[in-house]
């Protein structure tokens, strides 16, 4: 196992772990959790496939912190940057996973990519 793969193992433990019954702010925390081991996992992917998979996963993790902050209030002024910064984070790495795993990856990963994107 590469050591990208181990960090993103890591994260998807985490990832999986957020359910919906849980306080916003344990979500957020996972959910943050979650993408820091992704970051990890991309920072040291050697291959476009490994790239490709850390950056799918950052950008799902944070389009799902974005939505719990979005449905707890994160309108107001003090969170709107954070919201918007997980945004921005979410829509460049799944731009960054759908164009560079497009010629590595299974069609029905990038066809997925471009779903997760769309659906969080």
């Amino acid at each position: 196992m590469s050591s990208s793969e181990h960090w993103r193992r890591q994260g998807n433990d985490v990832y999986v772990s957020v359910e919906g019954g849980m306080a916003p702010s344990l979500q957020i925390q996972r959910f943050q959790k979650a993408i820091q081991c992704y970051q990890k996992a991309f920072d040291v992917a050697k291959t476009e496939a490994d790239s490709s998979s850390a950056a799918k996963n950052i950008g799902r993790a944070s389009w799902r912190c974005a939505k719990v902050h979005a449905a707890s209030g994160a309108y107001l002024a003090q969170y709107r940057y954070t919201l918007l910064h997980l945004c921005k984070e979410a829509l460049k790495n799944f731009s960054f996973a759908y164009t560079r795993g497009f010629n590595v990856m299974p069609h029905n990963w990038v066809t997925g990519t471009l779903f997760k994107c769309s659906s969080g």
